[in-house]
């Protein structure tokens, strides 16, 4: 019910944006991860990714866009941070492929 009242009757893959897949996705399939994890997935995302591709659809979503934010980040934390992204944005854009 809280998945029907929070996305509808389902996902619709054409015209999904990146922040809905996201929501979808850290509420509904992520949630037996650690909640650090959980956390540093939201804060990457929040701080790093929505801000450049958040609006976007995520058919529209190509690699070039993630090497953007990636550079973009590079000068301004840590290495560790940096790699945090990458992953996040790595498993955020895995996922709806390995589903179809």
């Amino acid at each position: 019910m809280r998945h029907q009242d929070e996305f509808g009757g389902g996902i619709d893959a054409e015209d999904i944006s990146i922040d809905e897949w996201f929501k979808f996705w850290h509420i509904e399939l992520i949630k037996d991860l650690a909640t650090n994890t959980r956390r540093n997935y939201a804060e990457r995302y929040y701080q790093n990714i929505q801000p450049e591709i958040g609006r976007m659809k995520l058919k529209n979503v190509k690699p070039m866009h993630c090497t953007k934010i990636l550079n973009s980040i590079d000068d301004k934390y840590a290495w560790s941070t940096i790699y945090q992204a990458y992953i996040t944005l790595g498993t955020i854009l895995k996922s709806p492929k390995l589903n179809g």
